[in-house]
C-alpha cells in the first residue's frame, strides 16, 4: 500500500541554510527519480530528513567519543579496571550516549520535499524542521502538517478542485475517472496535494454521500 515515506539521509549527506544546492539535494533528486535501475513512480509519496552541514561534524565527534568509552566499558576486565574506574567509565558512556541523542536532534533539522507546478519539472523545497520531537518521523510529520504539505484529510471540495483544475483534461472527454487512477495521480505527481495514504482520498470521496 502506497503511503508517504520518510527517508533519513546519511549524516555526511548534508544541507546548508541558504544554499541552492547541497549533497542532500543531490541524493534526494536521485532517489526521487529512480528506484534501482527503474524510474520511480510514486514521486509524491516521499520526504527527506537531512543533517545540517554545520552540525554534522559535532555529531560525528560525539559518536566517536561515545564509541571510545563504550569500548572501554565492554572490555573493562581486559583492561583490569578497578571498581571505581568501571563506575567512572559507565558514567562517561551514559553521558556521551545522551550527548549523541541531543546532537542527533540538533543535527537532523532539514526537511526536503518534491514539489512541482502542473506539467512542470519538480523541484525540492526545504524547510527547517527543528520542532521539539526527538522522534524523526514525528518531527517531519509535524512540520509537513504545519506547512500544509502533508494532508491527513481531504475534503470533497478540495478533491473537486483537483478534478476541475490540473486533472480536468484527463477525465473530461470520457466523463469519469476511476478511484485507482485518481489515487495514482495523487501518489505520482508532486503538483498534487500530498496525502498520507489512499484511505485519505477514499474518506474524502465518501464524504460526498
Amino acid at each position: 500500500v502506497a503511503e508517504v515515506r520518510l527517508v533519513i539521509l546519511p549524516a555526511n549527506v548534508t544541507h546548508t541554510k541558504g544554499k541552492a544546492d547541497s549533497t542532500a539535494k543531490d541524493f534526494a533528486r536521485e532517489y526521487v527519480e529512480n528506484t534501482g535501475s527503474a524510474q520511480r513512480i510514486n514521486r509524491n509519496m516521499i520526504a527527506f530528513l537531512a543533517a545540517d552541514a554545520a552540525r554534522s561534524s559535532e555529531l560525528d565527534n560525539g559518536v566517536r567519543e561515545y564509541l571510545a568509552w563504550k569500548h572501554l566499558s565492554d572490555n573493562a576486565k581486559q583492561f583490569d579496571f578497578t571498581t571505581s574506574q568501571i563506575e567512572q567509565v559507565a558514567g562517561r558512556v551514559s553521558t556521551h550516549d545522551q550527548t549523541v541523542k541531543d546532537r542527533l536532534a540538533q543535527t537532523y533539522t532539514w526537511l526536503l520535499t518534491p514539489t512541482a507546478p502542473p506539467g512542470g519539472k519538480y523541484t525540492l523545497d526545504t524547510y527547517k524542521a527543528d520542532t521539539n520531537e526527538n522522534d524523526f518521523a514525528e518531527r517531519a510529520a509535524t512540520k509537513m502538517r504545519s506547512e500544509s504539505i502533508l494532508s491527513l484529510s481531504q475534503s470533497p471540495r478540495n478533491i473537486r478542485l483537483q478534478l476541475d483544475g490540473p486533472l480536468r483534461s484527463i477525465w473530461s472527454e470520457r466523463g469519469y475517472i476511476s478511484l485507482g487512477e485518481l489515487w495514482g495521480y495523487y501518489a505520482q505527481h508532486p503538483y498534487m496535494p500530498r496525502l498520507r495514504d489512499r484511505s485519505v482520498l477514499e474518506d474524502g470521496i465518501l464524504g460526498v454521500f
